[in-house]
């Protein structure tokens, strides 16, 4: 009897075990598929047969920029505006979601389409992205720091006041130490990047943002726009060259259309350009990429960012 209750205890604890070595193995799969499924959700691709322009700096405009089916996901779950933007009390001008934000959360719990271009941005194939494309004028540029093929992303979550109040801006608070940047006693590697992505919903007849460039830690930039903009409507992007007196000659005006990307080499000291008023009905939608260093990459020149008003 006693022996056939210890088969029975050995069976039973067997069985147990079994059974919890199973669920185990089967919670590893579903794990292992869940990583795989974000994984492969996330793979899309950026045109790179884009033919840039070189004067004044390298930009480039694509039409039908992302594969349609995704874009039409992407503009179908495009989150309202936000209600400070529609009470005019958006202090970020134009700028109306940002990583890290509860409004930015809800977007990718309930939207695949956003989640998927998030990952990308998100990641090392967004440096690769850039560094394919504008690699060789970074790489000719004398003042430029970083090595395009030693290039690589980090997670980083930029807040929007440590950009405001950054020293980023001037060289001055910068050591090189080998393949190291030292800014106010901190150390960061020259050749890592991280990325962010910002919604935009530009409020009619308030947001203007005249001649400026870039914060210089950024990189480059790709601005893909879900509102259709013409001359009369306004909110044109335009590309500009500075003379040697101080004033501006429109190189290019780009009247975005749905699924427009303009993309543009940030980092250089000659990347001015400008927002014009949005005149049109409702809000100018678009979303902003940028890809950063934690330094100034190209520009050696302590200059301000905007171009003082006459």
């Amino acid at each position: 009897m006693a022996v056939k209750i210890f088969i029975i205890s050995v069976v039973v604890s067997c069985e147990w075990w079994f059974g919890i070595l199973a669920m185990s193995i089967s919670l590893f799969q579903f794990q292992n598929k869940a990583v795989n499924t974000l994984l492969q959700h996330s793979i899309i691709h950026f045109p790179t047969d884009m033919v840039y322009h070189e004067h004044p700096y390298p930009f480039a405009i694509e039409r039908n920029f992302l594969e349609q089916n995704l874009f039409s996901e992407l503009a179908r779950d495009f989150p309202a505006v936000p209600e400070s933007v529609v009470k005019k009390n958006n202090s970020r001008g134009n700028k109306s979601i940002f990583f890290n934000t509860t409004e930015y959360d809800l977007i990718l719990r309930t939207s695949e389409a956003w989640r998927r271009l998030h990952y990308f941005v998100h990641s090392q194939a967004m440096i690769d992205y850039g560094m394919k494309f504008y690699g060789r004028p970074l790489q000719d540029h004398p003042e430029c720091m970083l090595h395009v093929d030693k290039a690589t992303y980090k997670e980083f979550i930029e807040n929007h006041f440590m950009v405001k109040e950054s020293v980023l801006f001037d060289r001055r608070h910068q050591v090189q130490l080998g393949r190291s940047i030292e800014i106010d006693g901190k150390h960061y590697d020259r050749n890592t990047l991280f990325s962010r992505m910002d919604f935009f919903h530009g409020p009619p007849e308030r947001y203007h943002l005249g001649p400026h460039l870039d914060w210089p830690h950024r990189v480059f930039t790709v601005l893909i726009y879900f509102t259709d903009t013409n001359s009369t409507t306004g909110g044109a992007l335009r590309i500009l060259e500075r003379n040697g007196d101080g004033n501006f000659r429109v190189i290019e005006t780009v009247y975005p259309k749905v699924n427009t990307a303009v993309s543009f080499l940030s980092a250089l000291p000659s990347a001015w350009h400008e927002a014009e008023i949005f005149r049109g009905p409702g809000f100018r939608k678009l979303i902003q990429i940028q890809v950063s260093a934690h330094y100034s990459v190209c520009r050696s020149a302590s200059s301000s960012i905007r171009h003082p008003k006459p």
